[in-house]
């Protein structure tokens, strides 16, 4: 298995498959899996970006990066290596989310602090995306990285994306439920109180990933296309949704 996967897949799998003092089953969908995940992170961080991204979602995978390092950096401490590693694997997901609209930039300060935080586990690895992204020596003699304070932008960010989120969950749950009755949904309209709109509005491609049109009315636009008042609906935090 060693020279089909490469020594950094098995030491994953071995790592993120259980805790130190237990015992460890090798099975090869497990190994696969752990393969799978080092060929995304490689395509997602070799990948490249536009120098200008969407600023609330640079702000958010940075401030995400950040509690990570923290998160990352405790479980280590206390030998939790398969926590950590569930950790740094939700992260990338987020990542992977998002990737479209981040900018190079951030993809690589993102790159710079993942190859240090995956040093102990996937050595090679960490050491091709070190130099690759400009670090100076070795990634496994470097200074460990610190997490920084948050930032207003960032706070502001963080918040930004989980009302994002909460509609991409509530989209789908709505488009689920209709398709699953043989209605064919054409688009969609968000009614958001002023200060969500103003959030949302450079979101629309986010959305449209979801279904292919997406408009977002302001609760107090007069103009709004809005066919059965469910503006009316709309909460601070909790935008209204219609399907077409």
């Amino acid at each position: 298995m060693l020279a089909k996967y490469g020594a950094d897949t098995i030491r994953l799998f071995e790592l993120s498959a259980a805790l130190p003092e237990s015992d460890l089953e090798f099975r090869e969908q497990g190994i696969n899996g752990s393969y799978r995940f080092l060929q995304k992170l490689y395509g997602l961080l070799s990948a490249d970006y536009p120098k200008k991204g969407n600023d609330v979602v640079d702000e958010y995978l940075i401030a995400e990066k950040e509690k990570l390092i923290s998160a990352v950096s405790e479980k280590i401490e206390t030998l939790r290596f398969n926590i950590a590693l569930s950790q740094i694997f939700t992260f990338i997901e987020k990542v992977g989310r998002y990737k479209n609209f981040a900018s190079a930039g951030t993809m690589k300060e993102i790159a710079h602090d993942i190859a240090l935080l995956l040093a102990p586990f996937t050595p090679h690895l960490a050491e091709e995306f070190w130099n690759k992204y400009g670090g100076k020596g070795f990634a496994a003699l470097a200074e460990w990285p610190n997490a920084k304070k948050l930032n207003s932008g960032q706070e502001r960010a963080l918040k930004a994306m989980q009302l994002v989120e909460s509609i991409e969950r509530d989209l789908d749950s709505l488009l689920s439920i209709v398709r699953k009755k043989g209605k064919v949904v054409s688009g969609a309209s968000i009614y958001a109180v002023p200060e969500d709109h103003k959030t949302l509005n450079g979101f629309v491609e986010i959305f449209e990933r979801h279904i292919s049109k997406v408009r977002i009315f302001s609760t107090q636009d007069k103009k709004k296309h809005d066919p059965l008042n469910k503006a009316e609906k709309a909460v601070q935090g909790k935008p209204a949704l219609y399907l077409e």
